[in-house]
């Protein structure tokens, strides 16, 4: 699915696939999260927005993924989109991050 992006640029892919166990029961429905980031638009531009609590920004690192590496995982992502200072700040999250985990 790599026609969709998300905000900045990094393209949506497809779920990890689930991991097949030896239980009796089956999950159907979890639905997968995504890296968010704070955003706060450059000064100085006619943006509608002060600030965004949390946008996504690129796919979940994992199946349930928890937050807890969220500042390293937001450093690698703007690195990967090559973020610039004329597009704003952006900061972690916190509980924010990891909600279906």
């Amino acid at each position: 699915m790599t026609d969709y992006v998300f905000p900045f640029g990094q393209p949506v892919t497809s779920c990890a696939k689930p991991v097949a166990t030896q239980h009796d029961w089956f999950v159907l429905g979890a639905y997968p999260s995504a890296l968010h980031v704070a955003w706060t638009p450059p000064e100085g531009t006619s943006s509608p927005v002060a600030r965004i609590a949390a946008i996504p920004v690129d796919n979940e690192p994992e199946p349930f993924w928890d937050g807890h590496d969220e500042t390293d995982r937001i450093e690698a992502w703007k690195t990967a989109v090559g973020f610039a200072d004329k597009w704003g700040q952006v900061s972690p999250v916190g509980k924010l991050n990891g909600s279906s985990g």
